[in-house]
């Protein structure tokens, strides 16, 4: 038999129907009509019906929909009729009350693991289970599968930390100022483990890194270089250094085994023919040389939209272009839209491509 794909949208109903059904059948009702139901969900009797045609032939015209019956097949349906082994990320406030929450259970949701990156709240008990170090999830994961993870970090965060965790490699931020792109690389490179990290700043922000490290990673230990590069710490996960430092140190440096490159405020290396654009570009390709899928993430709070050529140093850094053409992965993309320059329509499909690839903007007033 061939399956057709559901929309998104009419699981979504469909668990609110089996919300209401529920309620139905907790008051006593046998039977409940599609008007019951569309009243309930927002929506109309039609549309009722038509989300259940999906799956088969439910009640009878004139009588309604057996309230019991359609609630039963609807948790097969949406797989309900069977347990979930889920572990929280993130022990905070949110994180702390899913796992506090009954009703999980009641659904056959069983939290089984909590983990957080603070050290404060690592070992802290809830519902007598220990919050794991986040750091180790892997490891514990390995040994004891669950079928999902929640991740609760602050919305703005878990959009590309999330995309790091899946396995994507390659970011730019250009976020308004405030909207916590550093906290955003700092997660993204921890879900990819991608260290040692080397992170390339202005000089100015060079402290404000480290303080960073401290809060968001303060399990993992920074260094940062300052003149002759004496005082570093070789072992140290990241590794801070601004432009005008990299410039003295790029030969060494490109022989730390870095697994990945964060490069705040990219801006700077806009001018591709300038030294301090080819020491960045230089160094990102020897890391990609060596482990063939770093994560490489540019930070931006300024936006590129003047000139096209203000891209095209960040998109060589990021892996997405050379000198001449677009790189696989996005090459690949762009064949994979069936157009060329010539046919209309090509120019928003190549945008989405490229978007695709892993830009995120957003402005503070929607993220508020």
């Amino acid at each position: 038999m061939s399956m057709r794909r559901i929309a998104d949208s009419t699981v979504r109903r469909l668990s609110l129907y089996l919300r209401f059904l529920e309620d139905f059948e907790h008051r006593g009702h046998a039977t409940v009509s599609s008007e019951s139901l569309a009243t309930r969900g927002g929506t109309t009797s039609a549309q009722v019906r038509k989300d259940l045609s999906f799956f088969g032939s439910f009640g009878k015209r004139g009588l309604g929909y057996p309230v019991a019956d359609l609630a039963g097949k609807l948790r097969d349906i949406l797989g309900l009729n069977r347990r979930y082994r889920l572990a929280v990320v993130g022990a905070g406030k949110i994180g702390s009350a899913l796992v506090l929450y009954r009703g999980f259970r009641q659904r056959g949701f069983d939290i089984v693991a909590i983990f957080d990156s603070d050290a404060a709240k690592i070992g802290r008990e809830f519902e007598g289970m220990a919050v794991r170090d986040a750091e180790r999830i892997e490891e514990y994961l390995t040994a004891d599968p669950v079928d999902m993870g929640v991740i609760v970090v602050p919305g703005d965060q878990a959009q590309v930390v999330a995309a790091a965790a899946r396995g994507h490699r390659t970011f730019l931020l250009a976020d308004e100022p405030g909207l916590g792109k550093t906290a955003q690389a700092l997660l993204a490179a921890q879900a990819a483990d991608a260290y040692p990290l080397l992170v390339v700043v202005p000089n100015v922000v060079k402290t404000n890194w480290a303080r960073e490290v401290g809060l968001w990673t303060p399990r993992r230990s920074a260094t940062v270089i300052h003149g002759d590069g004496d005082t570093i710490d070789g072992f140290a996960d990241i590794v801070i250094v601004n432009y005008e430092v990299l410039d003295r140190h790029v030969g060494w440096l490109g022989d730390l085994g870095f697994r990945g490159m964060v490069v705040d405020e990219a801006h700077f290396i806009k001018n591709k023919s300038s030294q301090r654009s080819q020491h960045v570009l230089e160094i990102s390709q020897r890391i990609r040389n060596r482990i063939g899928r770093p994560l490489l993430m540019a930070l931006t709070g300024t936006p590129l939209i003047n000139d096209l050529e203000d891209f095209l140093a960040i998109w060589a850094f990021l892996g997405w272009i050379d000198e001449t053409k677009p790189r696989g992965e996005l090459m690949a993309a762009l064949e994979d839209t069936g157009l060329v320059p010539g046919d209309r329509g090509f120019y928003p499909a190549a945008r989405r491509c490229v978007i695709d690839m892993g830009i995120v903007r957003r402005r503070k007033i929607k993220a508020a």
